[in-house]
């Protein structure tokens, strides 16, 4: 099944119960690196308290001033809310890790 199609699945187990998703491009003004943010909030989930083990690949480890020439790939959960920010080639990456996590720690979500 694709990223999306499992984001999706995920999205309608906790419909009205929870918080936004977000999918944008960073700003490339600014001298921020070209590439993508994802932002779940997990308030109202079973994932809001589940434990994560931060990713981090490359030199941008905070969504701001880096080389765009730089891969890079970061993913953490702070404050009940999945965060992840990657270069332009990274967003099925950032959503595939979250999936995953998800499904290690809410299989019932996918159960649709």
């Amino acid at each position: 099944m694709s990223e999306l199609a499992d984001l999706q699945r995920w999205n309608i187990a906790y419909w009205g119960n929870w918080g936004p998703i977000r999918i944008h491009t960073l700003d490339t003004e600014g001298g921020k690196a070209p590439g993508w943010e994802v932002s779940i909030d997990l308030r109202g989930t079973t994932l809001e308290n589940a434990s994560f083990a931060p990713v981090s690949e490359g030199q941008m480890d905070e969504p701001m001033s880096v080389d765009p020439e730089d891969n890079f790939l970061h993913c953490k959960v702070e404050d009940k809310l999945f965060a992840a920010w990657g270069d332009p080639g990274r967003l099925v990456q950032m959503l595939s890790i979250f999936i995953e996590w998800a499904r290690n720690n809410d299989a019932a979500a996918f159960r649709l």
